[in-house]
């Protein structure tokens, strides 16, 4: 995969949208701005492209993670509200 591919996750409205930066973990825009109004911070293990979505109206956001936890941030404070775990840390499938 080219780690320069990055996942993109857009609001209804297109007012705001969330952008995974490979590094640190999401980071938050106000359409049509070009930089981040925010972050939200999700500890890396591997560089791989997660997913995140908006919940409750836009109110909070999912995170992925690559280490088996789904991070629930608040969109308008980004603050973690919730850590939930998923899954196994393993891959289910190869690269």
């Amino acid at each position: 995969m080219n780690l320069k591919q990055r996942q993109c996750l857009l609001q209804l409205q297109a007012e705001l949208f969330s952008r995974d930066n490979l590094t640190k973990g999401f980071d938050l825009y106000n359409y049509p701005h070009t930089s981040p109004s925010d972050s939200f911070l999700i500890p890396r293990e591997r560089a791989f492209v997660q997913q995140a979505i908006f919940l409750e109206d836009e109110t909070t956001i999912a995170c992925g993670s690559d280490h088996g936890i789904i991070y629930i941030f608040s969109v308008g404070t980004a603050k973690c509200l919730q850590k939930i775990g998923h899954g196994s840390r393993k891959p289910r499938f190869k690269y």
